[in-house]
């Protein structure tokens, strides 16, 4: 088996490989990621890395990361962090596989003290967010991102997606309004509607989120005052926009 996956990844980029040869291949490699064995040769290619070419260890630590692993599976990813901590793309994987198999009541002290990258850091808060891994720790993770990055793309775009996971006893106005990523968001958007960069599409992101979440003038009225003041100052850049656009 295992050499057969050797054989099956490496004909997925031979430029050699006829059309036919990558669809066969496409086909035996989804088949052995649902296998009973996936993981353990996944762990396997990864742990002898370095006679195992770098696809098929990426390709590995792939497969790891779509499975639902038991908690002895899931022990056995610390040597290999270890091993690969110098290749950001494998630790990402790997690291997505840990949040996706996060034991209930877990906390996420885990993932934000980790010797990650900043930039793994993010993608796999992201992640967590997304799938509503710990959305109990939202008001932990937003405190951490405004105090301990600095703003871009995907740490704006980090901070919506747990924005959005708030729930009315947790969202606390400080959360937002002495948030510096907040704040920057704002400034983004007064830079003007010509922007048409990722960070200003994160920023606008980042201030709905905080507009649908923070939207009860019984309990959110400290973030309703603070923020619309700040949006009215737009008016006339939207007009202007408007006005181009005719």
């Amino acid at each position: 088996m295992d050499d057969s996956v050797v054989q099956a990844v490496e004909a997925m980029y031979a430029s050699s490989s006829t059309g036919q040869t990558r669809s066969a291949a496409d086909a035996f490699l989804r088949s052995f990621q649902t296998s009973p064995n996936a993981f353990a040769v996944s762990h396997a290619f990864l742990a002898n890395a370095p006679t195992t070419a770098r696809v098929v260890q990426l390709f590995a630590a792939q497969t790891i990361s779509h499975l639902t692993l038991t908690p002895a599976q899931v022990s056995q990813l610390s040597s290999l962090f270890s091993l690969h901590h110098h290749e950001r793309d494998i630790v990402r994987l790997l690291g997505t596989a840990l949040v996706r198999n996060m034991e209930a009541g877990q906390g996420l002290d885990w993932l934000i003290q980790g010797p990650w990258d900043a930039d793994v850091r993010i993608s796999l808060l992201t992640l967590a967010a997304v799938e509503s891994v710990a959305y109990t720790e939202a008001q932990n993770v937003i405190v951490y991102l405004g105090s301990s990055h600095a703003a871009t793309k995907d740490t704006l775009l980090c901070m919506a997606e747990w924005v959005k996971l708030l729930d009315r006893d947790a969202r606390h106005p400080d959360l937002v309004i002495k948030n510096p990523l907040t704040t920057y968001a704002i400034q983004v958007l007064h830079r003007g509607l010509d922007d048409t960069s990722d960070l200003f599409d994160a920023a606008v992101d980042l201030v709905v989120e905080v507009i649908r979440t923070y939207n009860s003038t019984l309990v959110d009225l400290p973030v309703i005052q603070w923020l619309i003041p700040q949006l009215m100052q737009l008016k006339p850049l939207f007009t202007a926009a408007a006005a181009q656009g005719r």
